[in-house]
């Protein structure tokens, strides 16, 4: 199995077919996504979106000083990337540990993160099923109507909203 997880960059809407071009023997690239529960006319539809638009993942056994050299010679010029990302202190992975370990805990085998379902009891949110079971203190705000929840989490070095999707089942107050 891979050992190493390494971020890089790419123009937005061109994920998909950065990680075609790039899939090897050596490394696997993926795209974190989300479930996203749509209702039009009474049907209900499952879209799957990135969770990190812009961003593609690759597992590897190469440390950041081999990867990166690999990826001068054969990533880099494929069309749509545009860096590598890294920390001030060049280490193992393009990850820290605490992003990679919310992607492990919120996602699937697929890289998928599902829906959870819950509901809010006065001003408390208990969420019952899915990756959100007892992660709700991650969640910052809800959206009802569109059924999401909107986490404020640290990615890439920064602090940063993402929207994964939650069912309300009943509020009570």
């Amino acid at each position: 199995m891979f050992k190493h997880w390494h971020v890089i960059q790419v123009v937005g809407g061109q994920e998909s077919k950065v990680v075609e071009k790039i899939q090897s023997k050596s490394f696997h690239a993926f795209i974190p996504k989300r479930v996203r529960i749509l209702r039009k006319q009474g049907k209900i539809e499952r879209i799957e979106e990135p969770l990190f638009p812009g961003y593609v993942f690759i597992e590897t056994d190469k440390e950041y000083t081999h990867f990166r050299l690999h990826l001068e010679k054969h990533i880099r010029p494929v069309k749509g990337v545009i860096r590598l990302l890294k920390h001030d202190n060049e280490g193992l992975e393009t990850i820290l540990p605490h992003e990679r370990m919310f992607i492990e805990r919120f996602t699937d085998t697929d890289k998928l993160v599902q829906p959870s379902i819950g509901f809010i009891e006065g001003d408390r949110i208990v969420v019952t099923s899915g990756p959100l079971m007892g992660q709700e203190s991650l969640i910052r705000k809800i959206n009802r109507h569109k059924r999401t929840a909107e986490l404020e989490i640290s990615m890439f070095g920064r602090e940063q909203s993402v929207s994964v999707s939650l069912e309300i089942i009943t509020k009570t107050s």
